[in-house]
């Protein structure tokens, strides 16, 4: 290559000097020399010695000695010094030709000086020197060296052009200029404007990095560079462990721009680059940053491992600064690592988080299976992915042999990596799951041969809250759904029946996206998702002709988890598991399901405690069967039971093993049936083997009773129990006993007959040994969702005095009635009907037939039988009653046949339309408010005995009927802080009787009366208006101390009602003008208006409530209340002409230490009383005495205790006292009545299943005890024993029991009775 160079130099300074040689020349002048001599030898020649001076031109030349040659060429010797302009050269010897202006300048140390750089003094150093006088040009062969104070250039030739300020340079070019090195065979410099030129390779060094290129230049200045390479090699940039390739490069200080076939590798083998192009940013001042920018067919190869990441896309973006590199795609990318593939609209490596970030669209391939999110994150450790993070509607697809991907879905998927490969996911949040079978060969191949529809795919379909993965080489191995997972298996007609929101079909879940994997040569483009999207044809189901025969699809639940083991095709539900399908339920703690073979195992589990928990119950048919272990067969719907349990209405069987067959046969082996539903029953039938029918008969050989694990010798060898759902009639058995005065008694006996599916009926009766007898039916009916009730029938026949027929024996005959009937209110909203009637003779309860003490106690009963409809969206409602009263001590019966109303609330007139239409705010007149009420009734009265003597016309001749109506206005108006309330109210009365009375013309001084029949109307109205506020005081304390506050609030009330005086009273006048008779014409009405007098009252009502806040112990404040409300009310009559002040009342109400409620009444009067006892018209003060004056009062206080701990207890009492006062007027003083009564309620749990409790009261005034009862009650479990005692008055008495507690063996019960002083039996 040297001498290449070399050779190339040569000619083209020969072609030089020639072509300078033949067309210019220079003037030569001899301007001094100290002596001048010829050479004969040489012709014209001429010798110059001693200070010889030349003008070479525009130069100078001075030396020792000089020769001229005939031809005009001067050589000039010793210490040759030649100065053109700011050029200084300096030689042993010059040879110069005027004729081409050339001088060859040779010596030991050839030297030229370029002065023109003041500050940058530039010399040449070499050995010999061509120098053109003519144009400044210097060249010189053999080596060579340029310096200046900063630079230094070596050189096997070169080229110095004064006039262009250039200096050239080539073979083994060496340069040093400030802190750049360089090294090449042709480089050109020009000094002026610090540039420099390579034509040829080159290798550059410089602080920044090192360049090796083919060519390129180099401003020094602007630090700017352009390299390029050949058709053999490309540009190089070297920058420590950083490696930059590239057909061409561009320098600003340091590398900038790279084009063609860019490659950027850490040299250390961390990472390697491609592009089309690269564009690098220059550090920023005080920082270590650098970024570089890849565009066209960008790669990038992250090696940390023993295989790299590798990252491709239209552009990528390396940032490198104090935390490491990060890596950025912002317009498309795909990562490559093994079998895994990524793509993404963006993408992000950062080597200090060691984290990739893809986003937009991102995707991810694992062998065949793809993942999709919102965002993807992989986390690299040593370079290798070792988690993954999804963020955002995650999807993971997998293909099945199903010809339909396997589908899981959530809010978020997180993975971990073994080895490179994906081998953990983790899917939360909303999480789905759509998981197909393997297909069934057999079922194809049989559907083939008989020319039938093909089986549709089956798939799992299910949801939870997290779902787990593992995979394996083949792709997902086990799936596990956590936190409640629910979930069905059906084929996809049967799933598309219950179609999921937002899925395009039942082969898939919402959200579905399938992307085509890029191929690793596919060539990217910007704005494109670097993976197409694959159109889905939806899936739709056949038309019935040609959907095939399925099996029933399969419901399954867990509390816990889920597992899909896939290779297995088995599914294992663990906690709380449930499975339904074609109409069975089975629930356990684990279960089991086999898809291949379809069959399930279900097993309990032990708890901590080795308590076995969990146990599979069985649901048939709505029968459940409990066991150890269950192996159900879906196909031949066989099951083989271990310790099973089921229950047939009140009976619980048990069996050692049991078989259950398609048809619901269960055969037992080492059975036991019983009515105890303990685990281990406190009695039971044992049976050796038996046969259970659900729903009709229990068929079973050698039976015998069992109490707990003892025989007893009580046996049948063969035994037969029917066991029907559907109610049966049958034989009601009675109890057997003493009545005391009664005699012994059978009672209860009877039938009970079901009456289709909404009626039965039941026909008991009692009898007694003295001849008394009772009989009763009873009716019930349910109608669910619409109404139900039940009706009574009841009739006695009582003996007393002795036994029927003796001397002295009388009988009775008593019955009664009762009926309820209750609609339920979401049958009919607006229109409802029920009753309650209960009436019959007044001696029924005291019969001692029926053993309730509350019956018994009871004197009044009631029926009330009514109809309410309503208006819907009106404020109109009408109400339709029939009701009854009767006192069973006086025989006294009240009915009131028909009772009507009507009622309208409150609703308000909306006068702006009418004064204000333009108005949109609500005047004071729209609050004005009013309501009407219309009642109607009809009542007629008479005893028991009597009432119907004169049938339905007597009662319709004695009934007393009549109309009122009631109509009220009233609004609230805002004074300031005070409210006014302004009233007025209308009653109106329609009768329908009146009376007439007049003088008897017949005997003097009488009164004759007649009812007269018709329609009498009548009515009263009154007006008022109330006003009230509320002030307000406390007191707050600002020392330390349990009171914080205090709060009284005071509501004063003034108000004042009218009414004008309505006088309706007649007189009778005799003959004489005496008054006989003062008489009200209504009286026979039953709304008869009241005789009113002029009445103008002011009402004066004051109500005080105190309240106070108290630091309790634990430094909580907390709000109390003293006094809830003390009120005090009285009122003043204006229109009256005495006694105008009415007693002053009051009320109050508090609670003592926050448990005891008390309540207080009383009231008193201002005025005096005559010696009968009458109030006059003067205060009690005028009298002397006190200024007020008590009337009566009342007071109760009631207290509640409760108590937990190893006897749980509560203690209920409460007090009460009236407080009367009465005129005497024998002592012309008042007499106090005082009742008081103390009632106590106690209930306590003495053991687990003991319970008793005590009721009593004591009466202060009677000084003795009311009703008092003491009843204890024992749980059995299976079994009960109570005890009810009532230890005095009339129905003194001890009641012992003991039954089974299920309905079907309640008569198994031994019940004792012990009636009358001293408990006789």
């Amino acid at each position: 290559m040297h001498n290449v160079v070399r050779s190339g130099f040569l000619l083209s300074a020969l072609f030089c000097l020639s072509a300078n040689f033949w067309g210019q020349s220079v003037e030569v002048q001899i301007l001094r020399a100290d002596e001048v001599s010829r050479n004969p030898d040489i012709v014209e020649g001429q010798r110059l010695i001693g200070n010889v001076l030349l003008a070479v031109g525009t130069a100078e030349v001075a030396c020792d000695s000089a020769w001229r040659y005939p031809n005009g060429a001067f050589q000039l010797m010793g210490d040759v010094l030649a100065q053109d302009g700011e050029v200084d050269m300096t030689g042993d010897q010059l040879l110069l030709l005027p004729d081409s202006g050339l001088g060859t300048l040779t010596g030991k140390e050839v030297r030229l000086v370029d002065r023109t750089e003041v500050s940058n003094v530039r010399t040449l150093v070499t050995t010999a020197l061509n120098y053109d006088f003519r144009l400044g040009l210097a060249r010189f062969e053999g080596g060579g060296v340029v310096t200046t104070a900063n630079e230094r250039i070596e050189s096997w030739a070169g080229l110095f052009d004064r006039e262009r300020r250039k200096l050239g340079f080539k073979g083994q070019v060496v340069l040093s200029l400030d802190s750049l090195n360089v090294r090449s065979e042709w480089l050109d410099y020009w000094p002026g404007e610090r540039k420099l030129d390579f034509p040829v390779a080159a290798e550059v060094d410089y602080p920044s990095g090192g360049v090796e290129c083919a060519g390129g230049q180099w401003e020094l200045d602007s630090g700017r560079g352009w390299f390029v390479g050949d058709s053999l090699t490309t540009a190089k940039f070297l920058d420590g462990d950083l490696a930059v390739e590239g057909d061409s490069l561009v320098l600003r200080d340091s590398l900038s721009l790279a084009f063609g076939q860019v490659v950027l590798q850490d040299t250390l083998g961390a990472y390697r680059l491609t592009a089309d192009s690269a564009r690098f940013a220059q550090e920023e001042e005080g920082k270590r940053m650098s970024n570089v920018e890849l565009r066209g067919h960008a790669s990038a190869w992250l090696f940390e491992g023993d295989s790299p990441l590798k990252v491709r896309g239209p552009a990528l973006n390396i940032l490198d600064d104090a935390f490491g590199r990060t890596l950025l795609a912002p317009n498309g990318a795909v990562l490559d690592f093994d079998d895994v593939t990524a793509a993404a609209e963006s993408l992000k490596w950062s080597e200090s988080e060691e984290k990739v970030t893809l986003n937009g669209s991102p995707v991810l391939w694992n062998g065949e299976d793809q993942l999709t999110g919102d965002s993807i994150r992989l986390f690299l450790s040593d370079g290798r992915p070792e988690q993954m993070e999804v963020r955002g509607h995650a999807l993971l697809v997998s293909p099945s042999a199903s010809g339909f991907p396997h589908q899981l879905s959530g809010r978020e998927l997180d993975g971990e990596f073994e080895g490179g490969q994906l081998r953990t996911l983790v899917m939360t949040g909303n999480g789905r799951t759509l998981y197909f079978a393997d297909p069934d060969s057999s079922a194809i191949l049989e559907a083939l041969r008989d020319s039938v529809p093909m089986p549709l795919a089956q798939a799992n379909r299910a949801a939870c809250t997290e779902i787990r993965m593992k995979l394996d080489s083949v792709g997902l191995s086990a799936i596990t759904l956590f936190k409640a997972p629910a979930g069905e298996f059906a084929n996809l007609a049967e799933l598309a029946k219950r179609p999921l929101d937002g899925a395009q079909d039942a082969a898939h879940l919402p959200g579905f996206v399938r992307r085509s994997r890029p191929d690793r040569n596919q060539e990217l483009m910007r704005g494109v998702h670097p993976s197409a999207t694959e159109t889905q044809a939806p899936w739709t189901p056949p038309v019935d002709s040609l959907l095939p025969e399925a099996d029933a699809p399969i419901a399954y639940s867990s509390t816990d988890s889920i597992v899909f083991h896939v290779a297995e095709e088995q599914v294992a539900l663990h906690g709380d598991a449930l499975v339904e399908t074609g109409g069975i339920e089975l629930k356990a703690a684990r279960i089991d399901y086999f898809a291949g073979i379809r069959e399930m195992e279900a097993v309990g589990v032990p708890d901590s405690a080795d308590t076995w928990i969990g146990r599979p119950v069985f649901t048939q048919g709505g029968k459940s069967f409990t066991q150890d272990r269950l192996r159900y067969d879906l196909e031949s719907r066989k099951g083989l039971s271990q310790h099973a349990v089921t229950k047939e209405g009140e009976l619980t069987f048990h069996a050692e093993r049991a078989k259950r067959f398609p048809d619901g046969r269960i055969f037992m082996k080492g059975g036991k049936f019983t009515t105890c539903d303990a685990p281990n029953p406190h009695f039971h039938f044992h049976l050796t083997r038996g046969m259970l029918v659900p729903n009709e008969k229990v068929v079973s050989g050698p039976m015998y009773v069992k109490v707990r694990s003892i025989p007893l010798p009580i046996g049948l060898p063969f035994f037969w129990f029917p066991q029907k759902d559907e109610r049966s009639r049958g034989l009601i058995f009675p109890s057997f006993g003493n009545g005391q005065d009664l005699g012994y008694f059978i009672k209860d006996l009877g039938w009970y007959e079901p009456l289709g599916d909404h009626w039965d009926a039941r026909v008991q009766g009692d009898l007694y040994s003295r001849g008394t007898w009772r009989l009763s039916g009873t009716a019930q009916y349910r109608y669910r969702y619409r109404f139900s009730g039940n009706f009574q029938l009841s009739r006695s026949s009582i003996v007393s005095g002795g036994t029927a027929g003796d001397p002295g024996a009388s009988r009775r005959t008593e019955f009664f009635v009762r009926w309820s009937h209750s609609q339920d209110p979401k049958a009919r909203p607006n229109g409802r009907f029920n009753a309650n009637v209960n009436f019959g003779s007044s001696g029924n309860f005291r019969s001692q037939l029926n053993s309730s003490q509350e019956d018994f106690l009871s004197n009044t009963f009631s029926s009330s039988v009514n109809y309410n409809a309503s208006i819907p969206g009106k404020p109109i409602s009408v109400t339709a009653t029939a009701r009854h009263n009767q006192n069973s001590s006086t025989g006294r019966v009240d009915l009131v046949v028909p009772s009507l109303g009507v009622n309208v609330s409150r609703f308000e007139l909306p006068l702006s339309r009418i004064f204000a239409p333009n108005s949109v705010t609500r005047k004071w007149y729209d609050r004005i408010g009013m309501t009407y009420a219309l009642k109607s009734e009809q009542r007629v009265s008479g005893t028991d005995s009597t009432l119907f003597e004169e049938g339905l016309s007597g009662l319709i001749e004695r009934a007393t009927s009549g109309v009122k109506h009631t109509a009220t206005a009233s609004t609230q108006i805002k004074a300031g802080f005070v409210s006014l309330t302004p009233n007025v109210s209308y009653n109106g009365y329609w009768n329908f009787a009146a009376l007439d009375k007049a003088v008897s013309l017949d005997v003097p001084d009488s009164v004759v009366t007649d009812t007269l029949r018709g329609f009498y109307a009548d009515g009263d109205w009154r007006m008022g208006v109330s006003a009230n506020t509320k002030f307000y005081g406390t007191f707050n304390n600002r020392k330390e101390g349990r009171l914080r506050a205090l709060r009284h609030v005071v509501t004063p009330q003034v108000g004042f009602s009218y009414n004008p005086a309505f006088q309706r009273r007649d007189t009778v006048v005799g003959l004489d003008g005496s008054v006989l008779e003062v008489y009200d014409p209504l009286a026979p009405g039953l709304y008869t208006p009241s005789e009113l007098g002029a009445q103008g009252s002011l009402n004066f009502t004051l109500n005080n409530n105190l309240e106070a806040k108290i630091r309790d112990r634990e430094g909580e404040v907390r709000k109390v209340r003293i006094i809830d409300n003390l009120s005090l009310r009285a009122s003043h009559n204006l229109q009256a002409d005495s006694l105008r002040w009415s007693d002053i009342s009051g009320s109050g109400f508090t609670t003592l230490a926050g448990k005891f409620p008390v309540n207080v009444g009383f009231a008193h009067s201002v005025y005096a009383r005559d010696s009968t006892g009458a109030q006059i018209n003067r205060f009690l003060w005028e009298e002397g005495g006190a200024p007020l004056r008590l009337k009566r009062m009342n007071a109760s206080v009631n207290g509640r205790w409760n108590g937990n701990g190893k006897f749980p207890w509560s203690l209920r009492t409460g007090y009460t006292m009236r407080l009367q006062r009465n005129w005497q007027t024998a002592e012309q003083q008042d007499t106090t009545i005082l009742t008081q009564n103390l009632t106590l309620n106690a209930d306590v749990t003495l053991f687990e299943d003991w319970r008793l409790t005590v009721g009593s009261g004591y009466d202060f005034k009677a000084k003795d005890f009311t009703n008092t009862q003491v009843n204890l009650f024992w749980d059995l479990h299976c079994w009960e024993f109570s005890a009810r005692w009532i230890p005095f008055g009339i129905q003194q008495s001890l009641q012992l029991r003991l039954a089974v507690k299920a309905s079907m063996l309640k008569d198994v019960k031994l019940d004792k009775r012990f009636q009358g002083s001293g408990l006789i039996r």
